[in-house]
């Protein structure tokens, strides 16, 4: 039988003042291997929220402006590069997945 791999942490943070960071193990990302991983967003600021953009350009919200705190989100990501940033914002960051 195949063993499902373990889900992996990413762990995103939203400052009070709207600035986005993402990291894994401890590290700031800047490629990872493809699969499931969970997204545990610390989200501070009212006023934005942190978004993904996949390869294909799709945006995927995994939190709101308004919506300070704690969430957690299963997220698959393919091969390619991918981007994050706050909501609203026109400044991102981006990951490669391989």
């Amino acid at each position: 039988t195949g063993k499902t791999p373990a889900i992996r942490t990413l762990t995103a943070r939203v400052s009070a003042a709207g600035k986005v960071s993402l990291s894994f193990g401890g590290k700031s990302v800047k490629s990872l291997p493809a699969g499931v991983y969970r997204v545990t967003v610390n989200d501070r600021s009212r006023k934005v929220g942190l978004v993904f953009w996949t390869p294909v350009k799709h945006r995927l919200t995994l939190s709101r402006a308004g919506a300070s705190g704690k969430s957690s989100e299963n997220v698959h990501l393919t091969a390619g590069t991918w981007s994050f940033g706050a909501t609203g914002g026109a400044r991102k960051s981006r990951f490669v997945v391989t």
